[in-house]
């Protein structure tokens, strides 16, 4: 068997390989922490604030008994979906939805009057809240596919929808 002997044993890098790993690290640790300074700055909220809008109300003369009904249609058309409705003593049906954005939506509807005539349809005031800062255009297409569907149910047990 022939005896192995080896002429350069291991040993420790030379300092030359030290030197260009360093000259690698210091750039790019230098450029992370510039890259990153600049991901950290304050966004600009500017155009977003002043687009708030106040939550918006209609009035409409419907059933009392088909706002929620005519609500959960005008949810699936605005691509929402009600995850809660609360009637409170005050007279008010609370309904709190999401949209498929994760928005929050309010739609509160409160008794404002009495009825024209025994057992008819009664005025409901409709306000809507549209998302974190308000969306009016958003709003007044909500309550009027609402205020659509109240109309059609006016009066009748069922209708299809169209």
């Amino acid at each position: 068997m022939p005896n192995l002997v080896l002429t350069n044993p291991p040993g420790p890098p030379s300092r030359g390989a030290f030197a260009s790993y360093n000259c690698l690290v210091l750039p790019a640790i230098l450029c992370a922490i510039f890259t990153l300074s600049g991901c950290s700055s304050s966004p600009s909220f500017g155009p977003i604030a002043r687009d708030r809008a106040p939550p918006t109300t209609i009035r409409v003369n419907a059933d009392w008994d088909d706002v929620y009904a005519a609500t959960v249609t005008a949810a699936g058309q605005a691509e929402s979906v009600i995850l809660t409705a609360q009637s409170n003593a005050a007279g008010e049906l609370i309904l709190e939805l999401e949209t498929i954005r994760d928005e929050p939506v309010e739609v509160t509807a409160r008794i404002a009057g009495e009825p024209s005539t025994p057992g008819g349809s009664v005025p409901i005031d409709l306000t809507c809240r549209y998302g974190r800062l308000g969306d009016a255009r958003e709003q007044q297409e909500m309550l009027a596919a609402i205020s659509a569907r109240l109309a059609d149910l006016k009066g009748v047990d069922y209708r299809p929808i169209r």
